[in-house]
């Protein structure tokens, strides 16, 4: 068995865990992964149905691979998934992994997104023992930014016209995290009022 397979992420704080895609997930992953304001910043989607469900099933798929490069997890609130985080083992040797994470827009601006991506930080860290996580994210997206950054994560570049989103090229920051910084890295928080979040 895998990690993921083996223990949910939670989130002190905030009503939010992370636990691997199953099959029953699409349906619901679905509800947002087929709107054009999440996805405006993704080279993917719109998707169409079947886009999403062969995700999942790829997913779940790759969880199978030993030792895993690809982790998939759904965020879970209040028993229902609101979003999802990838981790990908970019350089195990070296100690290398990237994040990648969308929630559901009935609940940006409540912290769910930078949660989720907090995990998948600590997971990468703790668990995978990785040296360093890294997220990119499309410039102009100013509450991904703000996630990274509540993470603790640097802005290392920007890479100018970097990926074709069908109607314009986005340019694209690269953020990262050594493990040495982490403890430094912002921690969770209870909010007391609405900000804007991925």
């Amino acid at each position: 068995m895998t990690l993921t397979a083996t223990r949910q992420q939670r989130q002190p704080g905030i009503d939010v865990h992370l636990r691997p895609v199953r099959l029953a997930d699409w349906p619901t992953i679905h509800e947002w992964a087929r709107r054009p304001d999440v996805t405006q910043y993704q080279a993917w989607g719109p998707n169409r149905a079947v886009e999403t469900r062969e995700y999942v099933v790829a997913a779940i798929e790759a969880a199978r691979h030993l030792p895993q490069a690809r982790h998939v997890l759904s965020v879970v609130r209040s028993d229902r998934v609101v979003g999802m985080v990838e981790l990908t083992v970019i350089d195990a040797e070296v100690g290398i992994a990237e994040i990648g994470y969308a929630v559901h827009p009935d609940v940006w601006g409540r912290g769910v997104g930078t949660a989720a991506a907090r995990h998948a930080v600590r997971f990468a860290l703790d668990e995978l023992a990785m040296r360093v996580v890294r997220a990119t994210c499309d410039a102009t997206n100013v509450a991904s930014v703000r996630v990274l950054e509540k993470l603790g994560m640097r802005l290392e570049q920007t890479i100018p016209h970097d990926v074709w989103l069908g109607r314009r090229w986005r340019d694209t920051h690269v953020f990262s995290l050594r493990a040495e910084d982490a403890t430094t890295a912002a921690p969770a928080r209870r909010r007391t009022s609405p900000e804007l979040d991925a």
